[in-house]
């Protein structure tokens, strides 16, 4: 690559001379550095966000364990019991909410 780029350079130079042909190469070589860096910033911001999703989604399922693993403890008494029977009611009641309310984005909602 190397070879083309310094033959394309004395190409260049024969034609219009040694100062124009580096300052065009130097103008080329800036163009191609701030597209590379254009580039890397985008597919930084892209992983970063598929970080923030895979963490979010660990996070979920961590505490979806955590929840199931305290269960028994949770079902040992009645008073307990009760514990969680408010919070599923409640859980229940948001999702009828939030599948009744209408889309604030135009988005459809929906499950079908």
């Amino acid at each position: 690559m190397s070879f083309l780029v310094v033959a394309g350079f004395i190409a260049a130079a024969r034609e219009i001379g040694a100062v124009e042909a580096a300052l065009a190469f130097a103008g080329g070589f800036i163009v191609v550095a701030l597209l590379l860096v254009g580039i890397s910033s985008i597919t930084a911001r892209a992983r970063e966000r598929r970080a923030a999703r895979r963490r979010k989604s660990e996070a979920r399922a961590l505490a979806g364990a955590a929840a199931f693993a305290m269960l028994p403890t949770l079902l040992a008494s009645r008073k307990a019991g009760l514990a969680l029977v408010v919070p599923a009611v409640a859980a229940l009641a948001w999702a009828v909410m939030r599948e009744n309310m209408p889309p604030t984005d135009g988005a459809d909602n929906s499950p079908d």
